[in-house]
């Protein structure tokens, strides 16, 4: 994504677009639709140390969720497993503000936890090779702060979704608990909502926000390859991913030099958990014409998804009246929505070459992904009769189709081997998923080494990302009373991968 600062008024506008998708209580949006089909390679720290550009080699476990006709390399069962340390830091920015708030937090997880079963049948198949395990394809830890004086509050948004119902009718995760707060409120009872900068809705608010977003996509994975004649690999694969995402928001706005005469502060907090489970098929070739070229193709299904989600929210207002400081709070009823997902169809192509250098040896192989986003698609009515929530699907799927493109992503890596020791670089560039995105990419850097005796092995690898996005704490009807966020994310994470062959 493009950020809102460095990159002008172009990008504002496709930031804008990813979070003006949602109803007023839909959590679902283009945010979502991306959040839930951006999968990354990886898994073990080889794959992981040499760029994740595996699709024509093999022999690692990580690979088998790129082209699962890897596996068919492998000459021995294995077991393997992969922890993690996962380090994000963002910087942010509120637009019309001059400062910046810097986030830091860092996460344990498991990337892989695999076993191969390993066969070589005496005919002209060399190998009949059996999968089990699970790849981590995607990590959802992305938190940020920010802070700073702009014009508008929150309350304008609170004011629009109760406008034209009576209190006994508001929308129950914001209007209503707005208004039992004290936050908006109806003097006249004409159902026209009023709040504390009514009579002043230009006034400077100071406003912090904490976004704090975890989770990841584990696959299961259940694989089969074979080799003929040290020539075709060719494998299948059955792919079961389970989905777990959690965001905790926390929205403040202060008065501290009390420029109102009614507003003190508020807090607005929402808790959003998705989970589900989905499943995808996976087919894929590698033809080897000589001992130094290797090609491969692979292509996976979309990705048919069941989710939940489960949200509540929570609004605290204090302000005062007759000169006493008064604090009211309300939360919200637990809500639950349940639908369908789909994301899209992979196409990857890979091509490799091994070489040796006297004692040393080694390979560059590069792989080239194909995505079309624009073919993502919820189904909000799976599982809901109320008409809204087809005419909603159906809108968010148009806007899916207008506003994001087909994407190319490119990995680069290289390994050299000495003796018992690996050395590993690799690099992604990842093309934006959204059309008026221009020219804008997220790249990461890898590095790994590595150790090999007969039956052990341990790989390290380092990956260094940047991404850039932009957050809109609560839209509004009129945009130019919006607020902006900026982020820009650094992303380290360290994996290392131990491993057994029996």
């Amino acid at each position: 994504m493009g950020t809102i600062h460095n990159k002008g008024m172009k990008n504002l506008i496709w930031v804008l677009i990813i979070f003006l998708t949602a109803g007023e209580i839909y959590g679902q949006g283009l945010a979502d639709a991306l959040r839930f089909s951006t999968f990354n390679p990886g898994g073990t720290a080889r794959t992981m140390g040499a760029g994740s550009a595996f699709g024509s080699l093999g022999g690692d476990f990580g690979a088998i969720s790129i082209n699962p006709a890897t596996l068919a390399t492998y000459r021995a069962s294995e077991v393997v497993f992969t922890p993690s340390l996962h380090n994000n830091n963002t910087t942010s920015a509120l637009f019309g503000t001059t400062g910046e708030s810097d986030y830091s937090k860092s996460r344990l997880g498991l990337e892989n936890l695999g076993v191969v079963f390993s066969y070589q049948p005496e005919s002209d198949w060399t190998t009949s090779n059996l999968a089990i395990g699970l790849n981590k394809i995607a990590n959802f830890n992305n938190s940020f702060t920010y802070s700073g004086n702009t014009i508008g509050s929150i309350t304008e948004r609170w004011t629009e979704l109760a406008r034209g119902f009576s209190p006994d009718v508001l929308e129950e995760f914001e209007a209503f608990p707005a208004f039992v707060s004290g936050a908006i409120f109806d003097f006249d009872e004409d159902n026209n909502y009023e709040t504390d900068f009514s009579d002043n809705p230009d006034q400077s608010v100071s406003k912090q926000q904490l976004v704090e977003q975890s989770g990841s996509i584990n696959e299961i994975l259940i694989a089969w390859a074979g080799n003929l004649n040290n020539k075709f690999s060719v494998g299948v694969s059955l792919g079961l991913p389970f989905v777990s995402y959690n965001e905790l928001s926390t929205y403040e706005e202060l008065d501290p030099d009390n420029e109102n005469d009614f507003f003190n502060s508020l807090e607005y907090t929402e808790f959003l958990t998705t989970s589900g489970t989905g499943f995808n098929l996976s087919a894929g070739f590698i033809y080897a014409p000589s001992p130094i070229l290797r090609a491969g193709l692979s292509i996976k299904s979309p990705t048919w998804f069941f989710l939940t989600d489960d949200f509540d929210t929570n609004i605290a207002y204090s302000f005062t009246e007759n000169g006493d400081n008064q604090l009211l709070s309300e939360a919200s009823p637990a809500g639950t929505f349940k639908y369908r997902f789909n994301a899209p169809w992979i196409i990857t192509g890979s091509l490799s070459s091994v070489y040796r250098l006297g004692s040393l040896q080694g390979f560059l192989s590069g792989d080239v992904e194909y995505k079309d986003y624009t073919s993502n698609s919820f189904n909000l009515s799976a599982y809901s009769s109320n008409p809204d929530d087809r005419v909603f699907g159906q809108e968010l799927n148009r806007q899916i189709a207008q506003e994001l493109q087909s994407t190319v992503s490119f990995r680069i890596g290289t390994e050299l081997a000495y003796q018992k020791f690996r050395f590993r670089l690799g690099t992604q560039i990842s093309q934006s998923a959204f059309r008026d995105a221009g020219s804008e990419t997220d790249n990461a850097f890898t590095a790994g080494i590595g150790l090999r005796e007969d039956r052990f092995f341990i790989d390290l690898a380092y990956v260094s990302s940047t991404a850039s996005s932009g957050y809109i704490p609560y839209d509004l009807s009129d945009d130019s009373r919006e607020q902006f966020v900026s982020n820009e994310a650094r992303i380290g994470q360290i994996a290392a991968t131990v491993g057994f062959k029996f």
